[in-house]
């Protein structure tokens, strides 16, 4: 989970363009593990993330998923 200040400039860019509010983002999966799912009706963030390749610099970017807290509920247990 990180702030969108800890988001590269782009990065933040695209999350604000995608997601105006958006304040702390995560990725599916981790939302799982924290105890939280994805409103159904949410639309999940794209951003860049680099790909590292045998320990090296990174030497390719993907698109990765996130989703901002407000697009969360807790779990219901």
């Amino acid at each position: 989970m990180k702030k969108l200040s800890e988001y590269s400039i782009k990065n933040q860019q695209l999350i604000l363009q995608q997601c105006p509010q958006a304040s702390l983002l995560a990725g599916r999966k981790e939302w799982q593990e924290l105890g939280f799912t994805i409103a159904p009706d949410a639309k999940p963030i794209t951003i860049w993330a680099p790909v590292e390749n045998s320990g090296k610099k990174a030497i390719s970017w993907v698109q990765v998923l996130v989703y901002d807290v407000s697009q969360i509920q807790k779990n219901e247990k």
